[in-house]
């Protein structure tokens, strides 16, 4: 279900690098730690943007951007955000 949510919400251009096991905070919030990748930084901000307009997503925080690399060409961007799953 996370997957197929994430997938509407995805722009064409914006890749999914990982998902990080789902964190449960003390109120019963899930906290989601993702990896996400684009050749530009457009289709990341397109991303956090839809997941912050979601009724199943909420606020996002930006940890860390990795600039592309010979081994790795996408920008890369390792964001939280909370996911509205009912336990």
């Amino acid at each position: 279900r996370l997957f197929k949510e994430l997938e509407e919400l995805m722009p064409y251009n914006a890749r999914l690098i990982s998902v990080r096991l789902p964190q449960i905070d003390s109120t019963n919030r899930v906290l989601l730690d993702m990896s996400v990748g684009a050749a530009t930084a457009g289709p990341v901000l397109d991303l956090l943007k839809r997941l912050e307009a979601s009724p199943r997503f909420g606020p996002v925080s930006v940890y860390t951007v990795v600039p592309p690399s010979q081994t790795e060409p996408l920008l890369r961007y390792r964001i939280m955000v909370n996911y509205a799953q009912k336990l």
